[in-house]
């Protein structure tokens, strides 16, 4: 039985067709759904932050830009509407989802929360690459499985 199903997604067409199937799975097993999506890190960036008081006034402290001027990921805003979207759709259908957007590789971050959050199941879909394309481009899914501890359910296009 699994009581929680984790589904990444992209946007993309290929990568929702997992979303269909992690229903079916949901519905029969009573399941929590919860539908992430990993986006690209902003470059840190860094300051020399001299506005701090330390013991030395030579001493100046390195802070991330982005902390520093309080920037967000304009990413994270477009995945996290992209995720609300979808987790109404869901739940008008009696679906009990939740989402996460996460910063960093894909592969990490979704074998990472799959950990975090102890899913029993990772249901996603393949793009179909095989060959020259999938050596180039790499494929997160065969990331997941390789080198991730929760089953794997592949979906392809």
């Amino acid at each position: 039985m699994f009581k929680k199903i984790l589904v990444p997604v992209d946007g993309s067409e290929f990568s929702e067709k997992a979303i269909a199937i992690a229903c079916d799975l949901a519905r029969s097993m009573n399941s929590e759904l919860y539908l992430v999506q990993a986006i690209a890190q902003l470059e840190e960036t860094y300051i020399l932050d001299t506005s701090i008081n330390v013991p030395s006034e030579r001493e100046t402290l390195l802070l991330p830009h982005r902390q520093r001027i309080g920037i967000t990921n304009p990413m994270a805003t477009l995945a996290t509407d992209y995720l609300t979207t979808l987790q109404r759709r869901l739940t008008d259908q009696g679906l009990n989802v939740k989402t996460h957007v996460m910063e960093g590789s894909p592969a990490a971050a979704i074998i990472d929360y799959a950990v975090t959050i102890q899913s029993d199941l990772i249901v996603m879909s393949t793009h179909g690459r095989s060959g020259l394309g999938r050596w180039l481009i790499g494929s997160v899914a065969d990331r997941v499985v390789k080198h991730g501890s929760v089953p794997v359910m592949l979906v392809r296009p």
